[in-house]
């Protein structure tokens, strides 16, 4: 009896402590991550497995992440071609040249689609929601900016006696840019569309005199400019393309550039 009394206080023979939870975690960790690594045969199949693992992480990497290169406009599927023009950030990374060039490709094919093409694009415009349409706004918005900055940059290097003709040829090449991304062509003469323009420009004068603009059309055009386009665009874009428009019209209206008076001092 007197063994069992001297060993009463401690744990039975055979019997285990249980290990504590920090213990049980280090040996799940330790089997997870050496296991595989004990034998040369586990070695191979572990090895395999990663190296396939790494390869097909890399390549949905690189599909995901790189940018997409420039379609082919004429070949291309549709839904490519406008999902790279209207949807995604390379396009504004072209330079503008080759943007309107894109454009004007588009919109000839768009002329001599099939009824295939068109429930396609019917389908991709109906898809456009939310950051498509945010970033459908900035494209589009850029490529406007952008080209009308083109002209205003060569514009500020104008001598001011060069200045009258240097409008005259930006406003018929941006009538012809305008046509060419509306698939059409111009046959009218060089000085009668801008015979046409000045017209215009005269009536639009004259209208605005009649019925000036109210606060709330101005705060409009306002927003549009500086908000909805503005914020794509920097600062000293807008300033370049503010005055370049304003002489335009100055110009077509047969007012003085510089002052904004008509010509004579009328």
């Amino acid at each position: 009896m007197d063994p069992l009394l001297i060993n009463a206080d401690q744990e039975p023979i055979g019997r285990k402590k249980p290990n504590g939870s920090r213990e049980s975690l280090n040996q799940w960790g330790e089997t997870i991550i050496y296991g595989p690594w004990r034998t040369p045969d586990r070695r191979w199949i572990s090895g395999s497995i990663l190296a396939t693992a790494l390869v097909i992480t890399g390549v949905w990497a690189f599909m995901t992440l790189r940018p997409m290169p420039k379609p082919d406009a004429a070949n291309d599927g549709m839904d490519r071609v406008f999902g790279y023009a209207l949807l995604r950030k390379e396009f504004n990374n072209l330079p503008i040249e080759e943007r309107l060039e894109l454009v004007g490709q588009i919109v000839q094919r768009v002329k001599n689609m099939d009824q295939s093409d068109s429930l396609m694009l019917a389908s991709f415009a109906a898809g456009i929601q939310g950051a498509a349409r945010d970033q459908l706004l900035e494209n589009t918005s850029k490529l406007m900016m952008d080209t009308a900055d083109m002209m205003a940059t060569d514009y500020t290097q104008v001598m001011p006696e060069d200045r009258e003709e240097f409008l005259d040829d930006a406003f018929i090449r941006l009538t012809e840019i305008a046509a060419a991304m509306g698939g059409e062509e111009i046959d009218e003469p060089r000085e009668e569309r801008l015979e046409e323009a000045r017209s215009q420009a005269m009536r639009d004068e004259e209208q605005l005199k009649e019925r000036p603009m109210s606060m709330r059309q101005a705060g409009r055009a306002f927003k549009f400019m500086d908000g909805d386009m503005g914020q794509h665009s920097s600062p000293q874009q807008r300033g370049r393309v503010t005055v370049f428009m304003r002489d335009m019209v100055r110009n077509l209206r047969g007012q003085d550039i510089a002052t904004g008076k008509p010509k004579g001092g009328g």
